[in-house]
């Protein structure tokens, strides 16, 4: 979640949805977006598999 002009990295622990969950909501309010913005989920899966995009859904 970046305004394009610099990156913004946050590590979480896996399965923490919690914290994805606020790391969402803070990234929203930063970039001025709707609280019912969809969120699109595009990575490659490693180790700890699909949790975020389960999440997502």
């Amino acid at each position: 979640f970046s305004n394009g002009s610099r990156d913004r990295s946050v590590t979480i622990i896996a399965g923490d949805w919690k914290a994805l969950s606020r790391q969402i909501d803070l990234a929203k309010e930063k970039l001025r977006l709707p609280e019912d913005c969809p969120v699109i989920c595009c990575y490659e899966a490693g180790r700890d598999g699909f949790w975020i995009h389960r999440m997502l859904e």
